[in-house]
């Protein structure tokens, strides 16, 4: 607001702003292998077993948040 209060609306349309980047803590890859993870017979028995694998086997620390948001509501994981 403050840049169309300085600029006004012609600058600030001429600016290639183009939003905030997605910032994805969790490459495709260790997705994808996770997916297969959660498919098998073996899986998981919590949230924190993942976060624990995601450590182990693609070396990437995650909140357990970001892992309860990924695994309980992608589409990703579930199809």
């Amino acid at each position: 607001m403050n840049r169309y209060k300085s600029f006004g609306l012609g600058k600030l349309l001429e600016m290639d702003y183009q939003g905030r980047k997605s910032s994805c803590t969790i490459p495709i890859e260790a997705v994808e292998d996770l997916t297969i993870k959660l498919r098998s017979e073996e899986g998981f028995g919590s949230y924190q077993e993942i976060q624990i694998w995601l450590k182990e086997e693609h070396a990437i620390e995650v909140a357990y948040s970001t892992v309860h948001k990924l695994v309980r509501y992608s589409k990703a994981t579930i199809k």
